[in-house]
């Protein structure tokens, strides 16, 4: 549906990944700034919040490891 808003939270705490239908596209590209991506387009919109806790880690996997992570 292209209305479709939704956002994965791992033990409460919004996080990735979100799914967002047509509808949503323009409006969020023009809102987007910086890393917090589409953080605060979500939570206007009302996105509905899917609990991802029993699938995940809640690890942000899309970023390098920094100098000491394992």
């Amino acid at each position: 549906d292209s209305s479709t808003l939704r956002q994965a939270v791992f033990r409460r705490r919004p996080g990735h990944p979100a799914l967002l239908g047509r509808d949503h596209w323009q409006p969020l590209a023009a809102e987007v700034r910086g890393d917090a991506g589409a953080r605060a387009y979500l939570a206007a919109h009302g996105a509905l919040l899917v609990e991802t806790a029993d699938l995940s880690t809640g690890e942000d996997v899309d970023r390098r490891p920094r100098r000491g992570d394992a």
